[in-house]
């Protein structure tokens, strides 16, 4: 069992992904995506929450991933 960033597990990181997706979260993948690309052991996939920011994110946020 994966534990990250203050004893989160990986089954935490799974279902904050789904939720992200689910709602269409622009603000929640970028932090995600962000955090995804310096974890790497993190089990979402990083791929698919950036393309919901590069989709319907803002500018600012495209120009930082």
């Amino acid at each position: 069992m994966l534990r990250v960033a203050g004893g989160a597990t990986s089954e935490t990181y799974t279902a904050i992904e789904r939720r992200i997706m689910q709602d269409e979260d622009t603000h929640g993948a970028y932090h995600l995506a962000l955090m995804a690309q310096s974890t790497p052991d993190l089990p979402i996939d990083a791929r698919q929450l950036i393309e919901l920011v590069v989709a319907k994110g803002n500018d600012t946020q495209l120009l930082s991933l």
